[in-house]
């Protein structure tokens, strides 16, 4: 039999052109598959990098304002380093009087107990902000926490959380 011209013949294989549309079909996909991975993975980094700020500025501001609560009055001290000062009273539970300060020190969060300091934060936690911010109300102090993961990415914002203690403050 006579072949014409442009039928294969399927006993030679492949053409190379077949296996050229093919390579490529594949090579697409892949990428695209490659690619929405990343992005995924990317952005569930950025979403735990951001749950731990949330969680340890949540915390810090849980900490701040169960001492409040136990506490007669505050201090708040604006200039370098902020910080914010407390004094505890006795209390029917029994926990004693003492002396708390939060210090802003530089990318910290320093708790402090009658002198003995400790971080409130992790260390992969920086503290950028801590405004104090007195309302109209003389006895509101609002607080304010603004903190950034040190793994910080172009596309992560700072996280911030805030509380408001009522008590005398005297400044």
């Amino acid at each position: 039999m006579f072949k014409t011209r442009g039928q294969a013949d399927p006993s030679r294989g492949i053409m190379l052109v077949e296996m050229l549309v093919a390579f490529g079909i594949i090579s697409v996909t892949f990428v695209v598959i490659v690619d929405a991975y990343l992005a995924s993975s990317r952005a569930t980094q950025i979403a735990q990098r951001q749950a731990e700020v949330a969680d340890a500025l949540a915390y810090a501001l849980a900490d701040m304002a169960r001492e409040a609560q136990l506490s007669t009055n505050y201090v708040y001290n604006s200039s370098a380093p902020a910080y914010i000062e407390m004094e505890r009273t006795a209390s029917v539970s029994g926990i004693p009087a003492a002396t708390i300060r939060y210090t802003h020190d530089d990318t910290r969060l320093v708790k402090s107990v009658d002198g003995v300091a400790f971080d409130l934060l992790p260390p992969n936690i920086d503290l950028d902000d801590f405004p104090g911010l007195r309302s109209q109300n003389p006895d509101r102090l609002f607080v304010r926490l603004v903190a950034k993961h040190q793994e910080a990415g172009e596309l992560e914002s700072d996280m911030s959380v805030q509380a408001t203690f009522v008590s005398r403050v005297e400044l």
